[in-house]
């Protein structure tokens, strides 16, 4: 894989990397920054003159995990006001749609963890939340 995966994405790639994957439609009432604001990554709120920090630190501590996925779950749920996830995903599509996403990297214990949870809204945020899936 050399340097593939290696950083953890900000909260603002992992958002529009799930909303992406996800084929989620954002109508006019979409409010990703209100997520954003939740894991940490406000938009135009940098510190100048350097930006908001390229280091894994500052994105995957407890708290910011524990923020995507409660995020991941919402997105999953439907509970993110004006994005649309479509419902009629069977479990080999899913998979399917997330190897496709992430270029078949989710482990085998990643994988296993996805096929044995019997709810679809809790799968989907098992892959968003997936280690795999915090990487870039």
């Amino acid at each position: 894989q050399g340097v593939r995966q290696t950083k953890i994405r900000s909260p603002f790639e992992w958002m529009a990397a799930s909303l992406r994957v996800l084929g989620a439609a954002l109508g006019p009432l979409a409010q990703p920054e209100a997520l954003l604001i939740q894991m940490g990554q406000p938009t135009f709120h940098c510190e100048p003159p350097t930006g908001y920090p390229e280091t894994g630190k500052t994105w995957a501590h407890p708290g910011a995990l524990l923020s995507r996925w409660n995020a991941a779950l919402a997105l999953a749920s439907g509970q993110f006001k004006g994005a649309a996830i479509p419902a009629e995903w069977t479990q080999e599509s899913l998979l399917e749609l997330f190897d496709s996403a992430l270029g078949k990297a989710l482990s085998p214990a990643t994988r296993e963890t996805i096929r044995s949870e019997p709810s679809h809204t809790a799968k989907i945020a098992l892959v968003l939340g997936s280690p795999e899936f915090q990487r870039r």
